[in-house]
């Protein structure tokens, strides 16, 4: 593979991986006091005021630029069968962006999050029934967007249909690990942990996605405090990081 191939998949990847859905966007950027040590589970006895949460997404791109959307959410905890439910409605967005991708700034702007909440916990706080991600052939807006800006720069039209194939798979695989929330959000049982995953592209080589997570509990509550998730893709010797953070409080 030659070197400008190289930077052109790189540069296709940064696209694709940036065309991933946020639903619930996140807090402030700052650092996880120390995690918990691991250990038995804590009661779940969420307030039954209503609180702040708040979802960060910094997705790394070229030369050390940032894409970072953050979310707010007032939301509640209310006792039902089996655990409890939490109901929210976004109240805040702010997205903050290098002028190029001024399109998928509008569209996060515009974009109000309303398909997260409601949610079902378990008696432990677990999250029950996680929506799945939508199946492959149904690519949201933005990866439409940038599969037409392939088309557009890449010819012939066999290599950009190539590249579009390239776009899909890191975008769909991808979406797997980060779009879904960690079961233990909202009552963390482990401090630390780790998943990866394969992405087998269709030109016949591979990548890989690792997720690192940090989590940390109120020792009364054991309701979330704060979390993060580090989200590192390795694509054709391009290694690009996505960092995702959550944070819960009182609402102010």
């Amino acid at each position: 593979m030659t070197a400008g191939r190289r930077s052109l998949m790189g540069h296709v990847a940064v696209l694709a991986l940036l065309a991933l859905p946020m639903p619930a966007l996140a807090g402030a950027d700052q650092a996880l006091a120390p995690p918990p040590a691991d250990g038995p589970p804590l009661r779940f006895d969420p307030p039954a005021t209503p609180m702040l949460y708040t979802r960060r997404l910094q997705r790394e791109l070229k030369d050390g630029k940032l894409f970072v959307v953050t979310r707010s959410f007032a939301i509640r905890f209310e006792r039902a069968e089996g655990g409890f439910r939490v109901t929210g409605e976004q109240v805040a967005v702010e997205v903050d962006a290098p002028p190029q991708l001024d399109r998928f700034v509008q569209m996060e702007r515009e974009r109000v999050e309303d398909g997260l909440f409601p949610l079902q916990l378990t008696e432990a706080g677990q999250i029950v029934g996680l929506k799945k991600v939508a199946p492959a052939e149904q690519l949201d807006d933005a990866i439409a967007q940038v599969l037409a800006t392939i088309a557009e720069v890449v010819k012939p039209a066999a290599d950009a249909e190539q590249l579009g194939r390239f776009a899909r798979a890191i975008h769909e695989n991808a979406l797997l690990l980060l779009t879904t929330l960690p079961p233990d959000l909202f009552a963390p049982e482990r401090a630390q942990h780790q998943e990866s995953r394969t992405l087998n592209l269709p030109d016949g080589s591979e990548g890989v996605v690792t997720a690192s997570y940090r989590m940390a509990r109120a020792p009364t509550t054991g309701l979330l405090t704060e979390a993060q998730r580090e989200v590192i893709t390795v694509v054709g010797g391009h290694h690009k990081r996505t960092v995702e953070s959550w944070t819960l409080q009182p609402l102010p």
